[in-house]
């Protein structure tokens, strides 16, 4: 049983939630749901939580911060 809670935890390091991305971004919680429903960022949904790729976070928000357009994503918590 150890064994396998270990495995659970180490699939689990890949992700994050959405509060942590919509802190982290300053990205309202709706939009980044938005993202995932539209599969512009790939998680899990595990019954009403949505769980966010690390990796593909992380590549959304380098893409995101290399536009120099203002109108590209979305705007920023105030």
């Amino acid at each position: 049983m150890g064994d396998r809670f270990t495995e659970h935890l180490n699939i689990l390091n890949n992700y994050i939630t959405i509060d942590e991305a919509s802190n982290h971004s300053g990205y309202s919680k709706q939009y980044i749901r938005r993202l995932l429903r539209r599969n512009r960022l790939e998680g899990e949904k595990l019954g009403n939580i949505w769980l966010i790729k690390i990796g593909s976070y992380t590549q959304y928000c380098s893409v995101v911060s290399s536009k120099s357009d203002d109108g590209f994503g979305a705007r920023l918590k105030r």
